[in-house]
Parts: structure tokens; C-alpha cells; sequence
């Protein structure tokens, strides 16, 4: 069971990623570095940033950092606990999220929706990870 959020549940993610076929085959063009912001709420005490760089099916450069300013990266992608907490229960899809302004996008939208499989392969993974949420410890 890993903690979200934390870094071993970061890590966990990495790994089901880079184990699955599923998200090789539908992440095979994608080139894109990404920040992905989990906003301070009433369950969460303070903002996590999680940076990754998938490339081709494969996210091998990835770490947990202090602040969205300590990398450069052609996608922000920011929301708070709550919404997160939905991703990852398959309550909500993460493009709908973005649809709704649940989830807010910073870099090209044109080439995010040229990855909305990959995209899907993700969330579907986020939800294979045996998590224990902080607000239900």
C-alpha cells in the first residue's frame, strides 16, 4: 500500500508505467517533459511537485522537487487534492478534468490532445496503484 501523495507512490506509478505494454505502445511518440502540481487543499498541508520526462513509451528521468521553478518543462499540469484523489479512484478522467477546469494546463493543449491515448494508459495505471489516501489515515 503507498501513500498518496508521497514519493514512493510517484515511484510505484514510474514503474507500472514502464512495465506496461499498454502505455509503451500508446505513449511510443511522446516527447515532453512534465511538472505535475498537487495544490495544498484541506486534506493536504502543502503543494507536491512531481516532475517526469516520458519519452517514446519509456519515463526513466523523473523526481520529486521543491518548486514548479526548478525545472524547465513544456508541460505544468496542476490541480488540487481532491481532484487528484478522483483521478486516481476512477471517479474522474483526467481529460475531463482538464475539460472542466478541474485540472488547469500550462504548455501546448494541441500537442497534449495528440496523446490523449497515452494519457489514458496513465490514468488507467494510476488506478492499479494500492493506494492509501492521506485523508483516510
Amino acid at each position: 500500500m503507498y501513500t498518496f501523495p508521497s514519493e514512493e507512490w510517484m515511484h510505484a506509478l514510474i514503474d507500472l508505467l514502464n512495465k506496461s505494454d499498454d502505455y509503451k505502445k500508446a505513449a511510443a511518440t511522446w516527447e515532453g517533459s512534465v511538472i505535475f502540481a498537487i495544490e495544498s487543499d484541506e486534506k493536504l498541508d502543502k503543494p507536491l511537485y512531481f516532475y517526469a520526462n516520458p519519452y517514446h513509451g519509456q519515463i526513466s528521468d523523473q523526481c520529486l522537487i521543491d518548486s514548479p521553478d526548478d525545472k524547465d518543462v513544456d508541460f505544468f499540469i496542476t490541480g488540487p487534492y481532491s481532484t487528484w484523489k478522483d483521478i486516481c479512484n476512477r471517479k474522474l478522467d483526467s481529460m475531463q478534468a482538464i475539460m472542466k477546469g478541474k485540472l488547469k494546463i500550462q504548455g501546448s493543449m494541441a500537442k497534449l490532445l495528440k496523446q490523449v491515448k497515452a494519457s489514458q494508459a496513465m490514468m488507467k495505471i494510476l488506478g492499479d496503484i494500492p493506494t492509501q489516501f492521506i485523508d483516510e489515515m
